[in-house]
């Protein structure tokens, strides 16, 4: 009634119960066509299954040919990396136990390095609104408010000096001392004091990466310029041994560990030497091919769609009632009379 809109007539009442019993027809026969597909099925899974244990049998005889054709390579390339491991080491032990001569190379590295002079900054200003500080060794720390910068430094000059615009970053090694050096297009001739001002432009989006700790100095030593070492290395290496303190003497090490080109050379080769020995690409692509004939045999979609088919319409047949009516309302909602009405 609530469907039709007015009591059913028997007809109609025979017409529904006729509905409820051709689901368990259908259903009946949906088990009886999975039934004859299981079992064709398996008889076809049991053929593709021993395809499969032929396929990796065969892959693997052919990796092992491979493998044992390619071993007494794979020997010669590891003796040679272990050669160019104990070489290297040998190097990288033999250079630090002259810590003499090591210290007196990195202190002639030092002297032949460019005087600088600090910038004292005379005045200091932020773009975003940071607080600068001039810190006692002349460099400036930033903190407070972050965003993109533009910050501004004035400072005193007596010497000849340069400027110019470059990009510099140092990612991954925050919190860690880096320097850089900019030379000059032209040099600039001072023949008097002047007040220089430097402008870094500091435009990473997010405005999250500006400097937090920074220093300016300028020279008058002719390019081109070598990088050089850090200020704190080259302040050590003036210092005569005997007059460091033993923390001092560590942490000098260390600088040398860090900036002498030697020792990064010896180190670099280290590195290089320890990598190890590149596989034979023959055996890596037999690897893949055994892993894809490894792979299990998959149940045939069109199986696996009907056992699907058959898992609802046993839903179905526990709900007869429920299934009946959904069809009949189905019917009606696409039949005309019910678009012309409605």
């Amino acid at each position: 009634y609530t469907i039709l809109g007015r009591p059913s007539r028997p007809a109609e009442v025979a017409a529904v119960r006729q509905m409820m019993q051709e689901i368990a027809v259908d259903h009946r026969a949906l088990q009886a066509e999975l039934a004859t597909a299981e079992a064709a099925w398996k008889l076809e899974k049991q053929r593709l299954e021993q395809v499969r244990l032929e396929r990796i049998a065969e892959v693997s005889s052919r990796l092992i040919a491979a493998q044992t054709a390619y071993e007494p390579e794979r020997q010669k390339l590891q003796q040679q990396r272990a050669d160019k491991i104990a070489a290297a080491i040998a190097a990288l032990e033999t250079y630090h136990k002259d810590t003499d001569a090591q210290q007196a190379a990195f202190k002639a590295l030092v002297d032949k390095a460019a005087t600088w002079q600090v910038a004292w900054p005379e005045s200091l200003s932020s773009k975003a609104g940071a607080t600068l500080t001039t810190l006692a060794d002349g460099s400036v720390l930033a903190s407070g408010k972050a965003g993109v910068e533009t910050t501004t430094l004035t400072s005193r000059l007596d010497n000849d000096v340069a400027s110019n615009n470059r990009g510099w970053a140092v990612s991954n090694k925050t919190a860690e001392n880096h320097w850089a050096i900019f030379e000059a297009k032209e040099p600039v001739v001072l023949t008097e004091p002047m007040i220089a001002t430097v402008k870094i432009e500091q435009r990473f989006n997010g405005g999250k990466h500006a400097l937090g700790r920074f220093r300016i100095s300028f020279t008058d030593t002719k390019g081109p310029l070598p990088l050089g070492v850090s200020a704190r290395a080259a302040e050590l290496a003036a210092r005569p041994a005997n007059q460091r303190s033993g923390a001092e003497q560590r942490e000098f090490a260390a600088l040398i560990a860090r900036e002498d080109p030697q020792w990064q050379k010896r180190s670099a080769a280290l590195a290089v030497a320890t990598k190890p020995v590149p596989r034979d690409q023959k055996i890596v692509a037999l690897e893949a091919e055994r892993a894809d004939a490894e792979k299990p045999v998959l149940d045939d979609p069109d199986l696996v769609r009907l056992r699907s088919d058959v898992e609802q319409s046993g839903q179905q047949l526990k709900n007869q009632r429920l299934t009946a009516i959904q069809d009949l309302a189905w019917a009606l909602i696409n039949s005309p009379a019910f678009f012309f009405n409605h």
